[in-house]
């Protein structure tokens, strides 16, 4: 099933039960404007009612640029009640995509720059091309943000640099780093990250949205209350028929099946 927008598509393939893939639309550089931000977020807050999708797959179309940022034209023509404006959109945004109660793998089939960087650091993991270029380069344009996001993907010193010079550094730096799970040739970005997704799909779902809450919680909190709000989940999640489903067919060394 499909739903086309003008600018972002979202499906669910035929062959990859319970993913749904969004694409950002609007090539060839993929720029977001403040109508795409909004439905963005949309899709990503309407996930919490749609059971039936257990993992999204985030990529661009194209096989140069997974999204240039900010729509530069439209930005310049704000004001500060605009500016104002945008950034709360922008906000409910980023936050729709963090906040995800499924996993949200990143299919960054070209370059992410400025916003489209946070996109990706909004992701639980990054699959990018091979030359894709990452940067925060608002500096250049007359603009400010992003890096609070981009130090959730990248080492501390490293965000520094890209926000305050402006410039790019490539995929295969940031993979050793850690920050992106691989590196491929274009043509396998998709592949690969339909493939994870798949993986995650086939996991218990609740346990799976309990878990991605969970993280999220825990990871703003210190170390020991973080692994005692987890193991609070925990002690609920083993009541769950499925975590008996789980636990069962590892034990009978057979696949699970889950609702």
């Amino acid at each position: 099933m499909s739903e086309p927008s003008r600018f972002l598509i979202t499906e669910m393939p035929a062959d990859h039960d319970h993913v749904l893939v969004v694409t950002i639309n609007r090539p060839p550089a993929n720029p977001l404007n403040l109508a795409m931000f909004n439905e963005l977020g949309n899709i990503f807050d309407s996930i919490a009612e749609r059971r039936e999708v257990r993992a999204v797959v985030l990529t661009g179309s194209g096989d140069r640029i997974f999204c240039a940022g900010a729509d530069v034209k439209e930005i310049n023509k704000r004001t500060v009640e605009s500016s104002y404006d945008r950034s709360v959109v922008y906000r409910r945004c980023f936050d729709a995509i963090y906040r995800c109660p499924v996993p949200v793998i990143g299919a960054v089939n070209g370059s992410a720059l400025g916003a489209g960087m946070v996109l990706a650091a909004c992701c639980d993991m990054v699959v990018a091309a091979e030359g894709a270029r990452f940067g925060i380069p608002e500096i250049n344009v007359g603009t400010l943000g992003g890096t609070r996001h981009a130090a959730g993907m990248v080492p501390e010193r490293m965000m520094r640099y890209m926000a305050l010079t402006g410039d790019t550094l490539g995929a295969e730096e940031l993979h050793r780093v850690g920050s992106i799970l691989k590196v491929l040739p274009a043509g396998e970005v998709l592949p690969e990250a339909l493939a994870i997704a798949d993986g995650i799909a086939r996991k218990a779902p609740k346990m799976m949205r309990m878990m991605r809450e969970a993280m999220l919680l825990a990871g703003e909190m210190p170390v020991y209350e973080g692994y005692r709000l987890e193991q609070l989940f925990t002690n609920v999640a083993v009541d769950l028929s499925e975590s008996r489903e789980a636990s069962a067919a590892f034990l009978e060394k057979r696949d699970p099946e889950f609702d």
